[in-house]
């Protein structure tokens, strides 16, 4: 059902910007062999842009170079790229589901009862976002599964 309403709600969202920004893995110059070896990171099937930096530590960056995933620097590349396909997904699920009253950086609030999402993941574990929404929140997520839900925990703490 999430499926069927993400791809029936695809043109919208492309049409608000949401899904049509682009963001960057930065990766630190040790990762870059590793990269170089995975399609996902390189080559003509890649999907993401990289750019390697003296970082200790790589980071998802958004368009406008606002860091909205961290990971740590014992993470191999196949953590982070999975942590980017399941930011993705979070992605696609929150504007499906939780742009069109938190807007698309998590800030409106202007429906009752709803609250500006930014800085949330600086307060609240992604367990603690799930937690909230399943117990208080006004979206049913009945619908989604466990990993769709995980997704948006993990995107809503970025914003």
């Amino acid at each position: 059902m999430i499926r069927a309403l993400l791809r029936a709600s695809l043109g919208v969202v492309l049409a608000a910007g949401l899904l049509a920004q682009t963001e960057v893995l930065v990766l630190p110059e040790r990762l870059r062999s590793a990269c170089e070896r995975d399609s996902a990171c390189s080559g003509p099937k890649r999907q993401i842009d990289v750019r390697f930096d003296q970082v200790k530590a790589a980071a998802l960056e958004d368009a406008a170079g606002t860091a909205r995933m961290h990971f740590t620097e014992s993470d191999p590349l196949s953590v982070i790229l999975g942590g980017v396909k399941t930011w993705r997904l979070g992605r696609e699920v929150y504007a499906a589901q939780c742009a069109r009253c938190h807007g698309t950086d998590g800030k409106l609030e202007d429906y009752p009862g709803i609250k500006s999402l930014a800085g949330i993941g600086k307060r609240s574990s992604e367990q603690q976002i799930l937690e909230a929404v399943a117990n208080g929140g006004r979206v049913d997520m009945s619908g989604m599964t466990s990993a769709e839900k995980h997704a948006v925990a993990v995107y809503v703490s970025g914003l």
